[in-house]
């Protein structure tokens, strides 16, 4: 803003934009912003969204209380600047539609906490209820915009953007050269991890109807799971894995590790997970291939146990299920001594104690 001006409503004032000063903020015409149709950078893919009658009730009632974003940028219409909306566009629709009914005198269906009253209302037009309060980006660049209006948009008070449009935003700000960093931290509260965000830029190898169960709820963390599978395929395991309560890549891992222990016949299937964990808890690296097999356990805490059991006893799978099964004389055949001698150890805190017969007992 130049010095020569009082305020920011005069120094769009000067531009040809009807604002004037508000309650600690610039409010400027509804009708003096742009809103960015498709095609456009700026493109907003909600801003068609239906209007909602408890939102134009408490509008014109109260007027939009929260401001929009503007850039410093926009269009001639009409002999008059048109400022480009970054975000807030439900708030615009919705006070140009209360702004209509007011003037045309039509009644409003009355909401009280949300919920309708059953009751209409007419409410009188007031001269500047036309106004909305705004906040100006600090530049003109698009990254920086785009980037700006995702983290509004993550806003967790905010009602969640459905993956199909979280998809338009990380395509949008592809266009832009954003990093990936930059586009994980802008949607993070929305559970976009580096495997969602690449299965984002996939989204069209979805089919309809795995997009419009992801659209109705589906955990997104099951995206990158399902984008992978042919589309003949994906709705079925879909479902699958959310009636199974699974939200993530990892849990899709584990139920696959178990349906392929089940389809080899391995005796891991068994296994209490209290006992496997002290078991792994007790075994530290004394060869080349359980250090190994540990550090991938290690870095791997979130997953299973019986996940990590397949890694780090991959040396020692068929001797490591006997034990578990009780087959104690399986001890004897392991090649590593102090393996043999934490797992016994181990054993014997969870009341099994081998025993010369090969059977393990109960205390």
């Amino acid at each position: 803003m130049s010095k020569e001006f009082k305020s920011p409503a005069d120094a769009l004032k000067a531009q040809g934009v009807d604002a004037k000063r508000g309650a600690g903020s610039t409010a400027v015409d509804v009708h003096d912003t742009w809103t960015p149709p498709s095609g456009d950078p700026l493109w907003h893919p909600r801003q068609d969204d239906p209007l909602s009658g408890d939102m134009l009730y408490d509008i014109a009632k109260f007027g939009v209380r929260k401001p929009i974003l503007l850039a410093r940028m926009g269009v001639q219409k009409d002999g008059k600047m048109r400022l480009a909306l970054v975000y807030g566009c439900q708030r615009k629709n919705h006070l140009i539609e209360a702004v209509r009914r007011m003037k045309a005198g039509e009644p409003f269906r009355v909401f009280a906490n949300g919920n309708a009253t059953g009751e209409t209302e007419v409410i009188p037009w007031v001269d500047g209820k036309q106004y909305i309060p705004v906040l100006f980006h600090p530049n003109n660049d698009i990254k920086s915009i785009l980037l700006a209006r995702a983290e509004e948009d993550s806003d967790p008070h905010k009602r969640a953007h459905a993956p199909s449009i979280l998809a338009v935003s990380v395509a949008q700000l592809r266009a832009v050269h954003a990093t990936d960093a930059e586009i994980i931290a802008a949607h993070a509260t929305r559970g976009v991890d580096a495997g969602v965000l690449a299965a984002m830029e996939r989204w069209g190898e979805l089919s309809n109807e795995a997009k419009r169960r992801f659209d109705d709820g589906a955990p997104i963390g099951l995206l990158p799971s399902i984008v992978d599978l042919p589309r003949e395929e994906q709705i079925a395991a879909l479902e699958k894995y959310v009636a199974g309560g699974i939200t993530t890549k990892m849990g899709v891992s584990r139920v696959k590790n178990r349906e392929e222990r089940a389809a080899r016949g391995d005796l891991v299937e068994g296994i209490r997970r209290p006992v496997l964990k002290r078991i792994l808890a007790a075994v530290r690296p004394t060869e080349a291939d359980v250090e190994t097999a540990r550090d991938a356990f290690e870095s791997s805490r979130s997953k299973a146990i019986v996940d990590a059991y397949d890694t780090i006893a991959a040396h020692f799978f068929d001797l490591g299920g006997r034990v578990m099964s009780g087959d104690m004389g399986a001890l004897d055949e392991i090649p590593c001594d102090d393996l043999k001698r934490r797992i016994k150890a181990a054993l014997k805190k969870e009341g099994k104690v081998p025993g010369a017969t090969g059977k393990g007992k109960k205390r």
